[in-house]
């Protein structure tokens, strides 16, 4: 105990009961000690009564770090056009999705499909003039043919879904534009 040591050797000085051998006095303690000890003839006064400490500051918070603005990950929509069999012509429904999505601002991935009745190269050409079709009415529409990327998938994965008519599609995956 530090504290105690400091006041035991500057009082046993003072009254000459040794040397001081140990020196420490904790900055808390030394107005207290020079309060009760007459330093004239370091002897201690009769009343050592202890001297309140000053209330300590309190510490001051460190300003919050200003959050630096999240860049906004770009979103991505999902939406799917449905064609009749044997068929890549856009009906009615299908131009009603397309416009509710076209915009100049977007990037989309196409990607036709088609059912596995017929074979597998009447197919692919098929889910390929599906997704030609999709990507030519957003051309229309104002989109840019570079913001355009299609795949054609054919008859694969067809049957997944348990329906033919879910097979005969395009899907479409829209980035950015308004939301």
């Amino acid at each position: 105990m530090p504290s105690a040591t400091a006041l035991r050797a500057i009082l046993g000085a003072g009254l000459g009961l040794g040397a001081v051998d140990v020196l420490w006095i904790d900055v808390q303690l030394a107005p207290r000690v020079v309060a009760a000890v007459n330093v004239e003839t370091l002897t201690p006064t009769l009343a050592l009564t202890p001297t309140p400490l000053p209330p300590e500051p309190a510490p001051t918070p460190e300003p919050a770090p200003t959050p630096e603005p999240m860049a906004r990950e770009p979103v991505t929509e999902h939406a799917q056009v449905f064609f009749a069999t044997s068929s890549a012509e856009l009906d009615a429904d299908a131009r009603a999705a397309l416009d509710q999505h076209a915009s100049a601002d977007a990037a989309f991935v196409l990607e036709g499909h088609a059912d596995s009745r017929g074979s597998e190269h009447r197919n692919a050409a098929l889910s390929r003039a599906r997704a030609s079709a999709v990507a030519a009415y957003l051309v229309e529409r104002g989109v840019a043919p570079a913001q355009i990327a299609t795949r054609f998938v054919g008859e694969d994965g067809a049957g997944a879904t348990g329906a033919r008519w879910r097979d005969r599609r395009v899907d479409i995956d829209i980035t950015g534009g308004p939301r």
